[in-house]
């Protein structure tokens, strides 16, 4: 299945900032993560198509995945 990955910094350093990615069925944002590469501890929050997103979610052929990354401050 193909999936459309929006990411954004620093999530996307090393790597893309919007990409088709191929994965095997069946595929969570779990998966994604594992296949990009990404630790879970990374990223603060998973949008797919505009919804707010949970790790264990599953996902469809052509579904659009938004990764932001935590953002800290004080």
């Amino acid at each position: 299945m193909d999936v459309d990955v929006t990411l954004y910094p620093p999530l996307r350093h090393n790597r893309f900032s919007r990409a088709t990615v191929s994965l095997k069925e069946p595929a969570t944002i779990d998966t994604l993560l594992e296949h990009l590469v990404i630790n879970q501890h990374e990223v603060g929050s998973v949008y797919v198509n505009g919804e707010y997103g949970v790790f264990s979610q599953s996902l469809a052929n052509g579904d659009r995945v938004t990764l932001l990354p935590l953002i800290g401050g004080g």
